[in-house]
């Protein structure tokens, strides 16, 4: 997990931020990137896809370790898990970007499209 982080270009309102911080609970991420209200918003546009990918990859490992039978490394995956998720939502509350190996670029990506679009 890299911890990089630089400062968004844009000004980040509170709102920004905490929307933000909340999309990392993935369900709402779902919902920001789905609502015209908040598709204007590049920063929460970028955390929301950031939260969605980190989960998804997050769950693939978890599923190729179980696959594997590999159960005694469960319990410090789950915790870098859980500290990563932690590390994105406190740094989201705060305005700043997380920057992920592999994650980031997607996110990145995704966010520029998502802003051309709309």
């Amino acid at each position: 997990m890299a911890s990089i982080q630089k400062k968004d270009s844009q000004r980040v309102t509170y709102d920004s931020k905490l929307y933000a911080a909340l999309a990392w609970l993935v369900i709402p991420a779902i919902i920001f990137l789905s609502d015209k209200r908040y598709a204007k918003d590049e920063f929460l546009v970028y955390n929301s896809y950031l939260a969605i990918a980190y989960a998804v990859v997050s769950f693939g490992l978890e599923m190729i370790f179980s696959i594997y039978f590999l159960y005694f490394l469960m319990p410090i995956i789950n915790l870098v898990v859980f500290a990563g998720w932690v590390y994105g939502l406190y740094m989201a509350y705060n305005g700043k970007r997380v920057v992920l190996p592999g994650i980031s670029e997607f996110a990145e990506q995704q966010t520029k499209k998502h802003m051309k679009a709309k």
